[in-house]
């Protein structure tokens, strides 16, 4: 999937990107309830970004070297060696497949952080389950520390 948008951005085709970046990120059922809609969502990506910004963007965050600084569970296990965060939650949806709900756990794990998942989301969650998502925020910074 990264490497499919890396190649997209490589060579300027920034609206091959905003595709693939829909796809790979909605689940099935989100994108068939919002077909129409998906077009437009291409365009304001293509409109709002460069291929070069988006690149930088996706080559800085998106590592699949396990021992590279960025690499999530490298950036989990530094900031909970720091005790960087004192307590942190990891949502992950159910239809991920650029997390998937496994990867999460692991990483909430790492991080000594909880973790949830949401049913029928992928990876976009705040936007596929926005009231689960957003219950389960306020529920997490209400909680006391423990």
């Amino acid at each position: 999937m990264v490497q499919s948008w890396k190649a997209s951005l490589s060579a300027e085709d920034l609206a091959g990107f905003a595709w693939r970046l829909v796809l790979d990120t909605h689940s099935s059922a989100y994108l068939a309830e919002h077909e129409a809609q998906v077009p437009g969502w291409v365009r304001a990506i293509v409109e709002a970004n460069s291929s070069a910004g988006l690149r930088a963007l996706v080559e800085q965050t998106h590592t699949e070297e396990p021992g590279d600084r960025y690499h999530p569970s490298v950036m989990a296990a530094r900031s909970r060696a720091a005790g960087a965060v004192e307590a942190g939650l990891v949502i992950a949806g159910t239809d991920d497949i650029m997390a998937p709900p496994a990867a999460s756990r692991a990483l909430a794990e790492e991080g000594g952080w909880q973790f949830l998942e949401v049913a029928g989301a992928a990876h976009a969650v705040p936007i596929e389950q926005a009231f689960a998502w957003r219950r389960a925020v306020i529920g997490f910074l209400d909680a006391p520390v423990a």
